[in-house]
């Protein structure tokens, strides 16, 4: 029963973090559209911020598990890469712009442990960029140790650049057609424009 109240006072949370951003949004509105008393929300986070590291947590946890299942259906080293991008963009779009920018707000002032979660996936971009060298996919032949946070962090970016326009920025496409290009991947395995 507890873990149900506060997934709910999370998911109020994200809900309005979504829509409004994060510092926009009250601790008293997250109690409203909880329907919970402050009180109880009080006894679950310290405050409106440990909402948003629990939510942090449950998606990095849900990624490693699903990214690790999904991996293996890829048909190639540089796929399985863009496989476990686009969990983090899926992500991204489901929480949308505004708190998006707030996590990467938030990361700068309060080291919420956003970048890394991401970064945690770095020892399987490493592999993964080797092995795509080594069978010809990917022709940047750059150390893989120095490619792989490189690459995280160009999706960063991509991503930041999606937040400050997100209804003319096809947030995807831009992070294929960048992976591709740093990566130097083969036309035979291209997809982006």
């Amino acid at each position: 029963m507890a873990q149900n109240r506060q997934e709910k006072i999370v998911n109020a949370s994200i809900e309005l973090f979504k829509e409004y951003g994060y510092y926009a949004v009250t601790v008293n509105e997250i109690c409203s559209k909880a329907g919970v008393s402050r009180s109880l929300f009080y006894s679950f986070f310290p405050s409106k911020l440990d909402t948003i590291r629990y939510a942090i947590d449950s998606v990095k946890k849900e990624l490693n598990i699903n990214a690790l299942q999904q991996m293996m259906t890829e048909e190639n080293d540089f796929e399985r890469m863009m496989m476990i991008c686009n969990k983090y963009m899926e992500i991204a779009l489901n929480y949308g712009p505004k708190m998006i920018a707030s996590l990467y707000a938030l990361e700068m002032s309060e080291q919420i442990d956003v970048f890394s979660g991401i970064h945690g996936t770095d020892d399987w971009f490493i592999q993964l960029s080797k092995n795509a060298q080594k069978n010809g996919i990917v022709r940047n032949q750059s150390p893989a140790e120095i490619l792989a946070p490189m690459a995280v962090d160009l999706e960063h970016q991509i991503t930041y650049q999606w937040c400050r326009d997100p209804e003319h920025f096809p947030l995807l496409e831009k992070a294929r057609q960048a992976a591709e290009t740093f990566y130097d991947v083969d036309e035979k395995y291209r997809k982006s424009i």
